[in-house]
C-alpha cells in the first residue's frame, strides 16, 4: 500500500457495512472514485449542490494524502432520462437543446462553488454501445429478460444479494423502486435496463428495437469503462441507495460475481429548507444559482460544510447569515497572505489538524472550524501577520476548495500585475510552459508584455 502522507489513518462511513472503515487502495498507484452527477433537466438546487462540495473535498484530500499515486474522480452526467423528455415538451424545446443549456448552468455553478473538475465526465449519451452490451451480457447469462415489445428488464430474484445495500426486503423494495408496477414483468420489483422510444423521443436502435436505456444502467457503463469493475469508492446522495445503487451493484454482481464492484459507498445526508423537504407544491425549492447569486458560491459552500456531511443539513437565514460573516473573514485573512501566494512554496501536510479531521470521515464541520480559527488568528495579527501561518492557512484553504486567490475584477491593475508576477517567477522557475500560458492569458486582457534583460516585465493596456 502507498503510505499515505503523514501517516494520516483515512477512514470513511462505509454505507454497506453501516460502520466507518478505515480505507486501504484496491491499488496502491491507483485510487478511483466514481460519484453519481445531474439529471441535466432544470437548474441544481442546492440539495444537488451538496454532493459537488462534499466528493470535491475527498478528492482533493486524496490527492494530498496520496501524492505519489493517480487519482482519478469520474462524476457523470445524466442527459438521458423520462424527466428530460417531459421537461422539453413543456418548454417545446428539444431535449438536445434543453441538456446543453442545462449542463452549462451545471457548470458554471460548480466553478462558483470553487470545485475541481473531474478528471473524466462522461454523458450517458455517449456510452450507448456500452449499455448495450451490458444488457445482452445480463440476458445471456439469465439475469434480464426481453418481454418481446421493446422492454428490457432485469430479474431481482436469481441474486439472493439484492437489496442488501438498503437493506431493505422484498416488500419494501416494490413500495420505494420508483419503476412502473406492469404486466410484462416476472416480479414487481424487476427494473427496466431497455425501454421503447417513439418517433419524437430520443432513442437508439438495439437488438431490442428503437429505444434508450434505464437510468440505472448508465451509471454501470460509464464507470465500469472508465474505472473497471471493482473501485475504491462510489459517492452521491442518500436519496440514490435506493433504488439506484442498489441496481447499480446488483447489476455489476450479476455479470462480475467474483468482484464486490465497489469497496466503500459513500453517500451525503438530506439538505432541508426552514426544515421542510424542498418541494414544488411547497414553493421552497432553493436553486444553487440563486443562492450563488444572492450572496456568494464561497459563501454557499460554507453553509454547506457546516453540517456534518451525513447528516440532514437544515438551510435556513440563520446559517446563512453565519456562512456570510465565515466568508467575509474568510476574504480578509486572505488579502492578508496575498504577498504569500507566489513568492514562497506551499509547505507540506505536516502537523495539519484540517487534514487529520478531513481524514476522520470527512469531519468537514471541524476542519471549517479550524480554518476559522487561523483566520481570525491572521486578522488579529495583521498589519504582518506570520508568513508561515499564511502559508499553512493558505494550504488548509486548498484542501476545503477554498478560493486561494483574492477575488478581484479580471479588468483591474491588480489582477492584471499577479499575472505578470506569476509569469516573472515561472520564468525564474524554468516553467517555460506555465509562462507562455500566462503570456495566452495576459495578452487576452488587451494587454502588451515587455521583457527586459534583467527578467522583469512590464506591461500596458492596449489603446
Amino acid at each position: 500500500m502507498t503510505p499515505a502522507l503523514m501517516n494520516i489513518p483515512l477512514a470513511f462511513h462505509n454505507s454497506a457495512s453501516a460502520s466507518v472503515e478505515p480505507f486501504s487502495p484496491i491499488d496502491p498507484n491507483h485510487i478511483r472514485l466514481y460519484v453519481c452527477g445531474p439529471t441535466v433537466y432544470d437548474h441544481i438546487h442546492i440539495g444537488n449542490a451538496r454532493p459537488l462540495v462534499v466528493f470535491d473535498i475527498l478528492y482533493r484530500l486524496l490527492r494530498h494524502a496520496f501524492p505519489h499515486a493517480k487519482v482519478t474522480y469520474v462524476r457523470n452526467i445524466t442527459d438521458i432520462d423520462d424527466k428530460i423528455i417531459q421537461r422539453a415538451k413543456e418548454l417545446n424545446i428539444s431535449t438536445t437543446e434543453l441538456t446543453q443549456t442545462t449542463t452549462e448552468q451545471f457548470l458554471k455553478c460548480c466553478q462558483e462553488l470553487h470545485t475541481l473538475s473531474p478528471d473524466f465526465q462522461p454523458k450517458a449519451s455517449e456510452y450507448i454501445p456500452q449499455m448495450i452490451s451490458i444488457i445482452s451480457c445480463l440476458i445471456k447469462n439469465g439475469h434480464a429478460y426481453d418481454t418481446l415489445d421493446g422492454h428490457v428488464l432485469c430479474s431481482t430474484t436469481k441474486n439472493k444479494l439484492y437489496g442488501s445495500l438498503s437493506r431493505r426486503n422484498h416488500e419494501e423494495q416494490i413500495a420505494g423502486a420508483r419503476v412502473e408496477v406492469a404486466d410484462h414483468k416476472r416480479n414487481p420489483a424487476d427494473f427496466v435496463l431497455w425501454k421503447p422510444s417513439s418517433s419524437e423521443q430520443p432513442g437508439w436502435d438495439s437488438p431490442w428495437g428503437f429505444g434508450r436505456p434505464g437510468w440505472h444502467t448508465e451509471c454501470v457503463a460509464m464507470s465500469s469503462h472508465l474505472l473497471g469493475n471493482h473501485f475504491d469508492f462510489h459517492g452521491g446522495g442518500i436519496d440514490l441507495i435506493f433504488p439506484h445503487h442498489e441496481n447499480e451493484l446488483h447489476q455489476c454482481r450479476c455479470m462480475f460475481p467474483e468482484s464486490p464492484f465497489v469497496n466503500i459507498w459513500l453517500h451525503n445526508g438530506y439538505v432541508v429548507v426552514n426544515n421542510e423537504k424542498m418541494s414544488k407544491s411547497l414553493g421552497n425549492v432553493t436553486h444553487a444559482k440563486d443562492m450563488i447569486q444572492t450572496h456568494s458560491g464561497l459563501t454557499l459552500k460554507i453553509a454547506l460544510l457546516m453540517t456534518h456531511y451525513r447528516k440532514p443539513l437544515n438551510i435556513n437565514n440563520q446559517r446563512i447569515q453565519e456562512a456570510s460573516a465565515l466568508a467575509a473573514r474568510y476574504k480578509k485573512a486572505l488579502a492578508l497572505c496575498s504577498p504569500f501566494l507566489h513568492s514562497h512554496p506551499l509547505p507540506p501536510l505536516h502537523n495539519q489538524k484540517i487534514a487529520l479531521a478531513l481524514a476522520q470521515d470527512l469531519n468537514t464541520y471541524t476542519a471549517l472550524s479550524l480554518l476559522n480559527e487561523q483566520a481570525a488568528q491572521l486578522i488579529n495579527d495583521s498589519p504582518s501577520p506570520n508568513p508561515d501561518s499564511c502559508r499553512q492557512f493558505l494550504l488548509s484553504a486548498s484542501l476545503l476548495g477554498f478560493p486561494t486567490q483574492p477575488q478581484v475584477s479580471p479588468e483591474s491593475d491588480h489582477f492584471i500585475q499577479e499575472l505578470v508576477d506569476q509569469r516573472t517567477l515561472a520564468r525564474q522557475q524554468k516553467q517555460f510552459d506555465r509562462a507562455d500560458e500566462l503570456r495566452k492569458k495576459i495578452e487576452q486582457l488587451h494587454v502588451s508584455l515587455s521583457d527586459h534583460n534583467d527578467g522583469s516585465s512590464s506591461w500596458e493596456r492596449n489603446p
